[in-house]
This record gives structure tokens, C-alpha cells and sequence, in this order.
């Protein structure tokens, strides 16, 4: 009897030590993948589709504009750095625990033999994964002997951690993207554009198994048994050698299991100006135009309802709010015009730019082709910068409206009716744009605060004269009339 006891509490004791380093290595490990991913593990809302993939996906894929513009529920569980055998696991993992009506798995890793790429990628991908026994089983498929421990005991990695645990560390905030990660940067153009790939002049590329190939296999076998429609995906970027090759293994695969294939390499739909944060990937502006590509494609093709008037599913409007108040942080805190520009192509707001005669952005290819972009989101054509830069410059973004108003002359005082009312025109004394709203002059009084703020008046006044001052920018809340940002460059 003693004997039977000292063994139950020598478990007990052994549960409750395990448990107790389990809640501290939770406490201690790291917080971006917890941020990303841990809403999707510890809910039991069901998704319409789920996204895999590499940092293609993470910053290409955005759930909830798919939510805004079609009412479609998704998680992205990509990650950066994620090999499709990680995928793989994530994706029958997944399946244990949602019944999602569609997968949407990225090929870009279709030729690599590696299982993994940094272990660190692994952990932001994996340590938000709840104990099990297809996690026991992934790591012990994707990582060497000596590195499994650490995902399936972590306290012996993150033991080291306490001098950074702070009160601040407790209260981690989960985004509020559904798993993407949005980049708002523009990268230095590129010479040559995104190309338009003709697939059936690419030759064949004498496509061999690799092992990433073979957990593409298990993913789409896995989708196949389980009854759910897989879609395969390439995410576009600016690589023509290697997309070549990569899309047409792709398409290969895909008609061999006869399930579908979208090359969003092939769709001309990014423009190297204003759409990329590096040569491999989209920024927030490609984001939303691949987001989008992708959303008409699965409205289109698959059974997936437009849930945004259902009262079950009120929830998602409440977190695409919490989305909003995220984006209107992220365009009020970048602090390079371009960035700023990248940014205004997007449908939840409306811009006014005015660039002042003399200025040195006239004739700049960049900045014409950022505002160009701007003014393609309104979906009535692209804004266009003149080259003469003789005279001022100023254009309305209305994309509640769908329209773009442009007015070039020497500051005549003018009047423009858009979606959130009537804009007042014309030039201080300075040659600088004045706006008002329905008469009033509180967009004025702000961006005099604004300059206030930033300079003095005579500061200002010199770096106007010296053409360093020639561009501003205004960003409306087009239901409101709200200024959301309003600044001077």
C-alpha cells in the first residue's frame, strides 16, 4: 500500500513538474509566433479557407481584407521561412482541429530538398502548437535529434529569458490579421518589371522529386482523403529565371492530381514601382492587389457564402474593426513620403496629394508611378503627374466615390464635391495647398498645428523656398470627413 502510494504521488509529482516547465517556457518563449498564430489555436471558430506558405504568403495573403471586400473567413498559417514539409504538418494539424471549406498551399519551395530552413522559423511556426502527438510527430520528421527536444520540453531554450520578462511582457496583444504580416516599405525599383510568364513556351524544366515535392503529395493526398478542396498557389514577386522553373513543376503537379493551380506570377498584376518591399516580396499595396486577385478567383469558384450581413458572424466585424485601428496606426506612423503614397492604395480611406509648382518630384518616375498607383485604387483610372512642373498639382483620391479628380493651374481657388463633402482650394501665401471641408477650416487649422509641430513658421517658409517642402498629403476617413493624417514634405 505505502509502495503504491510513494508511485502515485512520484507521478503526480511528475505531471505537475511538467506542467509547471511547460507554463514557464510558455511564459518565457517567444512572442512573435505566439502574436501571429495563437488566435487560431486557442478558438474554436471554423474558417471558410486557410492559407500555407512561406513569408510570400505571411505578407501577400491578407485575411481580413478577404473579410471586407468578400466576406470570407481565412487564417493565414504561413510563416516566414516555412518549407512546404513544415506545411505539411501544420496543415494536418489543422485538420484535427478545423474543417475549413478550402486549402490554399504556396509552391515556392517546390524544389528544395531541405525539410526546414532556421530553426528559429520552426519555432515561430510550431511552438504556438497546442502538445500532441502530430506535433510530437512533426518534429521528429523535420529536425535532427539534437534540436527536438527543445520544441517538445522548451523550458531547456527559454530558461534564460527572465531578465526580459517585464509587467509589458504579460500583456502580449494578438494581432489582429488573422496570421499576415503586412510590410509597409517600399523597396528601390527594380529595372525590370514583374514578368507576364507564357506557360506553355517554358520548356520542360525535367522536373525531379524533390522531398518538398513529395510533402506537396501529402498535403494534396491529405486534402483529397479528408474531402477538402486544395488549391495550389504561386505568390508573385520579380524573379523570372526561377519562377519559370518553379511554376511549371507547379502546374505539372497540379494537373497530375488533377486539382487547380493559380499563377499569380503570370497575372502582370504587380508594378515594380510601388508594389514591392524587395525583390521577393509584396508590400502592402501588392498585398491587397494579390489579396483581392485571390478573393474574386475563390468567390468565384468555389461554394463559399459572403458572410459579412450574417449575425453569426457578427464577431468578424468587431475584429475588422480592430483591423482598421490597426492600419490607421501603421499609415500615421511611416515617415517617408514614398511609404506614405504606398500606402493610400487602399479602399478603407481617400487621399488629396498637391505638389507645388517648382517642385522637384515633378519628372520623378518613382514618385509619379507611387501616385499613379494611388489613384488605380479608386478603379476609375490612374492619377498622372504632369512633367511640366511649371504649375501646381493637385489631385482627389475618392475611392468611396471610385473616382479620381485632377486640377493643374497657377492656385486658382476651386471647389470639388467628393464622398465626404465639398473641398475648398486654393493657396496661402506661401504657394501652400489650403483645404477646407463643407466650409470649414478645420483641415486647415490641423495642418498648421502639423507645421507648428514639426518647424517653425520661418523653417517652413525657407525649406518651401529651397523646394525641400513641395508635396503634401491628406488622408480622409471618407465616412466621416475625419483627417486621418495630414502632412507636408
Amino acid at each position: 500500500m505505502n509502495r503504491r502510494k510513494l508511485i502515485i504521488r512520484g507521478v503526480v509529482i511528475l505531471v505537475v513538474t511538467c506542467l509547471m516547465l511547460e507554463l514557464t517556457a510558455y511564459v518565457l518563449r517567444r512572442n512573435t509566433g505566439y502574436e501571429k498564430n495563437q488566435e487560431f489555436y486557442r478558438s474554436d471558430e471554423e474558417y471558410d479557407v486557410l492559407f500555407f506558405g512561406s513569408s510570400h504568403v505571411t505578407m501577400g495573403v491578407l485575411p481580413m481584407e478577404l473579410w471586407r471586400n468578400y466576406g470570407i473567413t481565412s487564417y493565414n498559417l504561413a510563416n516566414q521561412g516555412q518549407t512546404i514539409p513544415a506545411d505539411y504538418w501544420l496543415l494536418r494539424a489543422a485538420l484535427e482541429r478545423k474543417n475549413p471549406s478550402l486549402v490554399v498551399m504556396d509552391v515556392y519551395t517546390l524544389y528544395d530538398e531541405q525539410k526546414y530552413s532556421v530553426i528559429e522559423y520552426v519555432h515561430s511556426s510550431f511552438d504556438p502548437m497546442p502538445m500532441s502527438a502530430t506535433k510530437v510527430q512533426a518534429i521528429r520528421d523535420l529536425l535532427p535529434p539534437e534540436n527536438q527536444m527543445d520544441f517538445l520540453m522548451p523550458f531547456s531554450i527559454y530558461h534564460n529569458r527572465w531578465e526580459s520578462v517585464t509587467k509589458d511582457y504579460f500583456e502580449r496583444e494578438l494581432s489582429p490579421q488573422k496570421g499576415a504580416y503586412e510590410n509597409n516599405e517600399v523597396g528601390v525599383p527594380f529595372v525590370e518589371p514583374v514578368p507576364e510568364i507564357d506557360m506553355s513556351a517554358v520548356a520542360d524544366t525535367g522536373v525531379t522529386e524533390t522531398t518538398n515535392m513529395q510533402y506537396m503529395r501529402k498535403a494534396i493526398e491529405l486534402c483529397q482523403e479528408k474531402g477538402v478542396p486544395i488549391l495550389l498557389v504561386a505568390a508573385p514577386f520579380n524573379d523570372e529565371t526561377y519562377l519559370a522553373e518553379w511554376t511549371n513543376g507547379a502546374e505539372q503537379l497540379a494537373e497530375e492530381y488533377n486539382v487547380p493551380f493559380v499563377n499569380g506570377a503570370a497575372q502582370g498584376m504587380l508594378n515594380t514601382m510601388s508594389d514591392l518591399y524587395d525583390r521577393g516580396h509584396m508590400n502592402s499595396s501588392g498585398a491587397r492587389k494579390w489579396t483581392n486577385y485571390l478573393g474574386e478567383y475563390i468567390s468565384s469558384n468555389y461554394d463559399i457564402s459572403d458572410k459579412r450581413n450574417d449575425a453569426a458572424y457578427q464577431s468578424w466585424n468587431e475584429d475588422y474593426q480592430a483591423y482598421r485601428e490597426y492600419k490607421v496606426q501603421e499609415l500615421n506612423s511611416v515617415d517617408d513620403l514614398n511609404a506614405l503614397l504606398m500606402l493610400l492604395y487602399d479602399k478603407e480611406w481617400s487621399a488629396c496629394i498637391s505638389v507645388r509648382a517648382g517642385c522637384e518630384k515633378f519628372g520623378d518616375d518613382w514618385f509619379t508611378a507611387l501616385v499613379s498607383n494611388a489613384g488605380s485604387c479608386a478603379g476609375a483610372g490612374e492619377a498622372n503627374v504632369p512633367g511640366d512642373n511649371t504649375q501646381n498639382y493637385f489631385c482627389i483620391i475618392d475611392n468611396k466615390a471610385g473616382q479620381v479628380t485632377e486640377h493643374i493651374g497657377s492656385g486658382e481657388a476651386a471647389e470639388f464635391t467628393t464622398s465626404f463633402g465639398t473641398l475648398g482650394y486654393s493657396l496661402d501665401g506661401d504657394g501652400n495647398t489650403m483645404l477646407t471641408l463643407n466650409g470649414s477650416t478645420d483641415t486647415t487649422m490641423l495642418q498648421t498645428q502639423i507645421v507648428q509641430e514639426d518647424q517653425s513658421a520661418d523653417e517652413a517658409e525657407d525649406a518651401g523656398q529651397q523646394g525641400l517642402i513641395g508635396v503634401q498629403v491628406w488622408v480622409f476617413n471618407h465616412d466621416t470627413g475625419e483627417v486621418l493624417r495630414y502632412s507636408m514634405f
